[in-house]
């Protein structure tokens, strides 16, 4: 994105909106962008997960990855678009990386790996982040059977 005489990074913008129906929220300050989805926290700004406040190790290559599909959430993104936008010119990778990359992503942030639900398989096109709500236990209440959320 160009503006003026210089280009521009969506990091020079604040950040603040609610993504209705993908169960996600991304807040900013000026200092800090945090996109949360379920238990999950991703910091744009740092470059941390974490998971119930545990730190997840990821490496940069990853983390990219990562935000480029937490930023388009329920957006199928083909492997092509992720390598042009996530990979640097000089090292252009192949359609394998990029597999490899989610497969290592997946054993990192996916209950089971083997059946992801956070980032799913679009067959013939690449991959899309959909994002979990965190779930509520139901709590029943009355005699009769019938509970109260």
């Amino acid at each position: 994105m160009v503006w003026g005489s210089r280009a521009l990074d969506w990091d020079d913008f604040e950040i603040d909106w609610k993504i209705a129906d993908s169960n996600m929220h991304v807040a900013s300050t000026t200092s800090r962008q945090v996109a949360q989805f379920g238990e999950f926290f991703l910091d744009f700004r740092t470059m941390e997960l974490c998971r119930d406040e545990r730190p997840i190790d990821l490496t940069l290559q990853e983390f990219k990855v990562l935000k480029f599909l937490v930023s388009r959430p329920k957006v199928a993104v083909s492997r092509q678009k992720l390598v042009g936008s996530v990979w640097p010119k000089r090292k252009r990778a192949s359609y394998r990386t990029v597999d490899n990359c989610i497969s290592k992503l997946r054993q990192k942030i996916e209950n089971n790996p083997d059946c992801p639900v956070l980032i799913r398989t679009v067959h013939g096109v690449g991959y899309k982040f959909v994002p979990q709500e965190v779930l509520r236990p139901w709590r029943g209440s009355s005699s009769d059977g019938v509970g109260q959320a």
